[in-house]
């Protein structure tokens, strides 16, 4: 008879409730679950021990401590820290107290909740709208969590991974909404951001000019044009001034073949610059109302590379910038002269010494003309200057002896 009741126990002493899943709002976010069984036959014998195993495949490998029980009925147990949005398998176990008799029922499944993805947008790293001006650009950034898969929508378009960034780049005017809605197996999120893109009004053409100066003549005032000599040391200056934004700005200069930039001059804002002009110089973006000054030493070819007579060389330098570009020159005018031969003469006779002999004596006579006449002018400047002395000399005296007796008269009354 108690066999019979001990194979009826192996065979079907136990029944189950579903499983009931309990979300623990903690910081970690854990995921508690409260499983239920039940004995239906004891086999006679109420001295029972019942617990869970539980995993997340059917191999199970976990399990429940061993709780005692007094005969049929309900036991459940709680287990705890699992992971969300994950499919568990368990059962329900029992065997008597005195007895290795374990008997388990069958193996069920339960599904933890799916915690709902978030997502955050920025535009240039703000959550908050920004402005900027027609034709600028912005960067989109975004993280989430419990996502798979993004949709973008309004001013962009497309699927996005669940992080990155993208640049937008060319912006027209108005108010511009950028959308992100992510998905996951516990739902969605989305997030916004705006962008207000201002109209510039008013844009004008940058102002460029071009100057040189010759540093060999010693000339120390920028000009568009200038004189020079082979071998000569100029210095070449370039303005910019942004009378609106510019934009991705780059500088090109178009030597001359006879002209050749001195290494390590190249200067922008009297900061030394790296780069080769020739080829071009990124300047980046120009505020509207930007000034750069960009200058750069140079050294004429040598004599051999010059005809004779003048050559003027044009030095052109272009600015581009999205929208357009604009050039701006000067001009080094470069002069050769000729060596002339040395003036030689042979004596021809009698006539070279008449010549001679006029053209010696009236040189002579001629200066000490000039010398004499020189030293009798200042010699009359003397003596006026001394007339003059004189007769204020007497004239004072006499005052005076006017004015003694004047009191002697006054002192004999």
């Amino acid at each position: 008879m108690m066999l019979e009741k001990f194979i009826k126990l192996n065979k079907g002493a136990l029944s189950f409730l579903t499983a009931l899943i309990i979300l623990i709002p903690t910081l970690s976010f854990a995921i508690d679950a409260t499983l239920y069984g039940e004995v239906t036959d004891d086999g006679g014998d109420p001295y029972l021990l019942v617990w869970f195993e539980y995993g997340e495949t059917s191999n199970l490998g976990y399990q429940t401590p061993t709780q005692r029980k007094y005969g049929i009925g309900e036991f459940k147990d709680t287990i705890s820290n699992l992971k969300s949005c994950t499919t568990y398998y368990y059962r329900a176990c029992t065997r008597h107290e005195n007895r290795n008799d374990t008997s388990c029922g069958e193996i069920k499944t339960f599904t933890t909740k799916c915690e709902a993805p978030t997502v955050d947008l920025k535009v240039e790293g703000q959550d908050t709208s920004i402005t900027v001006n027609e034709g600028d650009s912005v960067t989109l950034s975004w993280t989430s969590t419990n996502a798979d898969r993004c949709e973008a929508s309004g001013d962009w378009s497309g699927t996005k991974p669940p992080f990155g960034s993208e640049r937008i780049s060319n912006l027209t005017f108005g108010t511009k909404t950028f959308t992100l809605t992510c998905y996951g197996e516990g739902g969605r999120a989305q997030d916004s951001v705006s962008v207000f893109v201002r109209k510039v009004l008013g844009a004008q053409t940058p102002t460029v000019e071009k100057f040189v100066r010759n540093l060999s003549q010693g000339i120390m005032t920028f000009q568009k044009r200038v004189s020079a000599t082979p071998r000569d040391v100029l210095e070449f200056e370039i303005k910019i001034f942004a009378n609106s934004q510019m934009k991705n700005v780059k500088v090109k200069d178009e030597l001359p073949e006879k002209m050749r930039i001195r290494e390590n001059s190249l200067k922008v804002n009297n900061v030394s610059f790296p780069g080769n002009l020739k080829e071009g110089i990124n300047l980046g973006d120009l505020k509207q109302g930007e000034t750069k000054v960009i200058s750069f030493i140079v050294d004429l070819a040598g004599p051999e590379n010059f005809g004779y007579g003048k050559t003027d060389l044009t030095n052109r330098a272009k600015v581009y910038f999205d929208g357009g570009e604009v050039t701006a020159e000067s001009v080094v005018s470069v002069l050769k002269r000729e060596v002339l031969a040395a003036v030689t003469q042979a004596p021809t006779g009698i006539v070279d010494n008449i010549l001679f002999s006029l053209f010696v004596p009236l040189a002579l006579a001629f200066s000490l003309t000039f010398i004499f006449k020189k030293k009798i002018l200042k010699f009359e400047e003397f003596l006026e200057k001394r007339k003059k002395e004189y007769r204020i000399f007497k004239s004072q005296k006499i005052l005076n002896s006017k004015i003694k007796e004047y009191h002697l008269k006054k002192w004999l009354e």
